[in-house]
């Protein structure tokens, strides 16, 4: 392998790269290194037709190969960032689901009306990552954070934000819950 052939320049040049401080930085952040895989094989291949123009028409072909495999890295790199970002959605969405509980959704609407809303959210969140049928309603799904708690606030005449809960308050300050009365 020390024979200075295409091979060896490229793996003491990746050795390198990988003993530079600033690449322990870099693979801290996956967006970051998805950007600059993608880039670097732009610019493998950007080299590689400056290499032909040249007449080195085998290490054009290499330049190429790896221009290649360095946006490949870099789009597998972008789908695993996908991917954690489904299953932090995915987590969200069952951590919702199992803080919505049946029985307390009568005696405490707000928590219940916050818990819809995350689980709203997430499935928005999740569906914007998937192909085109699922993620028509990502937007619509999201939009729902708020809804139901700004519904609750509006429709339940027990609330402190509507005139009858402002007046209860006045009334009965000692109360925490209106349905005590």
């Amino acid at each position: 392998m020390g024979d200075g052939s295409w091979f060896t320049q490229q793996f003491a040049l990746c050795r390198e790269i990988v003993n530079n401080p600033k690449f322990a930085d870099l693979m801290r952040d996956p967006k970051k290194v998805e950007f600059v895989l993608n880039n670097s094989g732009k610019l493998a291949k950007l080299a590689a037709s400056v290499m032909r123009e040249r007449g080195d028409f085998l290490g054009a072909a290499n330049m190429e190969k790896s221009g290649q495999m360095l946006g490949k890295m870099g789009a597998g790199i972008g789908k695993g960032v996908d991917y954690m970002n489904n299953g932090a959605a995915i987590l969200g969405i069952y951590d919702a689901w199992m803080n919505i509980d049946p029985a307390s959704v009568r005696k405490n609407p707000e928590a219940s009306a916050k818990q819809f809303g995350r689980l709203f959210k997430h499935a928005g969140n999740l569906s914007s990552t998937l192909p085109f049928p699922f993620n028509a309603y990502a937007d619509f799904l999201g939009g729902f954070e708020n809804f139901f708690d700004d519904v609750r606030q509006t429709m339940d005449p027990q609330s402190r934000k509507t005139p009858r809960g402002r007046m209860m308050d006045d009334l009965f300050p000692e109360l925490t819950n209106y349905r005590d009365i």
